[in-house]
């Protein structure tokens, strides 16, 4: 394709029907350590950008915090994946209009719970996605993942995995709770929707709580956008690719990542 850059499907990918949801086998981390392979020495770990500096050479000076001490690099382009609160501190000095206008992203609070239990203790066989469930319900879980129903290999004969979400914009108090707390919340919802009324308590297998999870595509977000955007433009060379532009999903991410690595392309031919 144009600049270099090519979509080539791996022929060893299963196809999958539309709507149909696909995993790895070892879990979506597959991903990320696959990429992390192919870079090699180029990715480095534990670099903390700390400051964002633009020369009259229109190149960026990124100064990081590593493990080896301070660190400059000089790029001509740069892509921030951060989320929109890092993203605005980075970019208070260069940009303070887009700056503000990140900072007014909210991340409320979520948990993950994935839970086990015996397939005895469930109401029924579970067969599909999951199940969300409407605010006005009065349960508290946003929704449920019959993650062993969907990918094989995720729970032991005579098991069912269930992964949970809890927490959310309506419910900010979810992050003053503990990880037992949060799991009891969960499996009380649990026993009034797939459990039977005599289910032992589960086996957690994990709770993962993400103080600032999903960006909020609140009313007034693409007046936002149109506002970065404009910002961006006396930035020449900067590009920002995270979950708060155009989508949350993993699909909505790795699009926007091929997106960008088209757009860097192209300016750096521009450039040359």
């Amino acid at each position: 394709g144009k600049g270099g850059l090519k979509n080539v499907a791996d022929p060893n990918v299963p196809k999958t029907k539309p709507g149909e949801l696909g995993s790895f086998k070892g879990g979506l981390k597959a991903l990320p350590e696959a990429i992390a392979a192919n870079l090699g020495d180029r990715l480095k770990l534990n670099w903390h950008l700390t400051r964002l500096d633009r020369t009259e050479r229109e190149t960026y000076i990124a100064v990081f915090s590593t493990p080896d001490g301070q660190q400059e690099v000089e790029a001509r382009t740069v892509v921030l994946t951060t989320p929109a609160y890092i993203t605005a501190e980075l970019l208070q000095p260069l940009q303070p209009e887009i700056s503000s206008v990140l900072q007014t992203f909210t991340y409320p609070t979520v948990a993950c719970v994935v839970l086990a239990y015996p397939v005895s203790d469930v109401k029924q066989k579970l067969v599909g996605f999951g199940n969300l469930i409407p605010r006005g319900q009065g349960i508290r879980t946003l929704g449920t993942i019959w993650t062993s129903s969907l990918f094989a290999d995720r729970a032991p004969a005579g098991w069912q995995t269930l992964s949970s979400y809890i927490g959310g914009a309506t419910d900010s108090g979810i992050a003053n709770l503990d990880a037992e707390q949060i799991v009891q919340e969960v499996h009380r919802d649990l026993s009034r929707i797939l459990l039977k009324p005599e289910a032992a308590q589960p086996k957690v297998l994990a709770v993962n709580v993400w103080k600032r999870a999903i960006p909020q595509y609140n009313l007034g977000y693409f007046d936002r956008l149109q506002q970065i955007e404009n910002g961006l433009k006396s930035l020449p060379g900067l590009y920002l690719c995270s979950n708060y532009f155009g989508g949350v999903a993993l699909g909505d991410c790795v699009r926007r990542g091929f997106e960008r690595a088209q757009e860097v392309s192209e300016y750096l031919q521009q450039s040359d």
